[in-house]
């Protein structure tokens, strides 16, 4: 009994919870802290959207158990206590879970798509799942087009709301100028979220180099080494930090507080992830760095929360 326990909380475990917990916390804030206060019509009253939340995170979980099944030799060098290796969990029961969960998702988007009447929509569901599988199996070998791939995947998370709240009162009712706001902040978001977890995505192969070169995968670290990946990331932080830096310098003076936030919350860790990366030499190093940028996603999801009204006027 307490063994079976343990291996439900390590099948737990490589869900990865802190990662589905900033997906939720995401999605709730851009319904709750952005898109309610803002009286923007949408589609979907709270049951539906916890089934929208719910189908997310199962497919989520299930793309990281994935992940985790595909990488077991990869991660028997470079994260050798990961349960899988550790043989704390077997890869059946995890092979499993990851087609409970699959099918949750898929089935739990099916049902919502139809009561929206677009039934259509159950593809992004099926999309998102396939390629979590593709990119676990195939793409995380490419560079640039894994650390893409998966990276777009985040994007489509910050698009839910439009895809599956916004869009069918739109469809129902025609688009406002209310809806047309949030979209286009919604986009903003998801360009930003794509960034930063493209980022991201290049610092974890420099933190899993030695397992992806051993076998033969052909990761941009690989190919350019870690000093150069190391500055290419830096860069990377640079210019999104100059482009933010900008953009509160454009803002009207009507959106002082928004313009504050940007130059000291958000500018201000992109400028310490920045030294971070400038001065980073051992994996530890790298490993706080790919922590930095899940919490500069965390600071920009905070911006619904603090200024919703204030968005709707960019």
């Amino acid at each position: 009994m307490l063994a079976s326990t343990r291996a439900m909380i390590d099948l737990l475990r490589m869900l990865r919870p802190v990662n589905l917990l900033l997906i939720a916390f995401m999605l709730l804030a851009i319904k709750y802290g952005f898109l309610e206060p803002n009286t923007v019509e949408t589609a979907l009253d709270p049951l539906h959207f916890s089934l929208l939340l719910f189908a997310t995170l199962c497919i989520a979980g299930a793309g990281n158990l994935i992940n985790d099944i595909e990488d077991k030799k990869i991660d028997a060098i470079n994260k050798p206590n990961r349960p899988l290796v550790a043989g704390k969990v077997s890869s059946k029961a995890a092979f499993n879970a990851y087609l409970i969960l699959t099918i949750l998702g898929v089935g739990a988007g099916f049902y919502l798509s139809n009561y929206l009447g677009s039934p259509g929509l159950t593809i992004v569901f099926i999309g998102v799942a396939a390629l979590l599988y593709f990119y676990s199996s195939q793409l995380s070998q490419m560079a640039v087009v894994g650390n893409l791939s998966v990276s777009l995947m985040v994007g489509i998370c910050v698009l839910l709301p439009v895809l599956f709240d916004l869009f069918p009162a739109i469809q129902a009712h025609g688009i406002n100028l209310l809806q047309q706001q949030a979209t286009n902040v919604l986009l903003y978001f998801a360009c930003y979220a794509v960034y930063v977890n493209m980022v991201r995505e290049l610092v974890k192969d420099i933190i899993d180099v030695d397992g992806d070169h051993a076998v033969g995968r052909k990761t941009l670290p690989i190919l350019l080494g870690r000093s150069r990946s190391r500055q290419l990331a830096l860069w990377l932080m640079v210019i999104v930090l100059i482009a933010t830096l900008y953009f509160a310098y454009q803002m009207e003076s009507g959106l002082q507080p928004v313009a504050l936030y940007l130059l000291f919350a958000i500018g201000g860790s992109m400028l310490f992830i920045s030294l971070q990366l400038y001065h980073a030499k051992r994996t530890k190093d790298y490993s706080i760095i790919s922590i930095l940028l899940k919490a500069l996603l965390l600071v920009g999801i905070l911006t619904f929360i603090l200024f919703p009204n204030q968005l709707m006027m960019l």
